[in-house]
């Protein structure tokens, strides 16, 4: 699927952008308007991710008993956490 949008994004969208252009020109107009998920979004692209940092005390005791998915779904829900997304809820 990522190839396929890939080579869609190159296609003309009007007579002096690309796809691609097009929806990056209104993606970086909707931030300027101050809409958070486009700031975030522009953000995230030209910055890069913030980086996630998980402190766990006593790693061996918590961690020992734990299967992997546990260990997995506690890491999921620290990034939420640090992304601010920590009432989301996973459907």
């Amino acid at each position: 699927m990522t190839d396929l949008l890939k080579r869609l994004a190159e296609v003309p969208f009007d007579d002096a952008r690309t796809k691609r252009e097009a929806i990056c020109e209104a993606m970086l107009d909707k931030a300027a308007e101050g809409e958070p998920w486009a700031v975030r979004e522009t953000w995230d692209r030209i910055e890069g991710k913030p980086a996630v940092h998980i402190e766990v005390s006593k790693k061996e005791d918590v961690l020992r008993g734990m299967s992997d998915s546990e260990v997995i779904d506690m890491i999921e829900q620290a990034k939420q956490k640090q992304l601010g997304h920590d009432n989301d809820v996973n459907v």
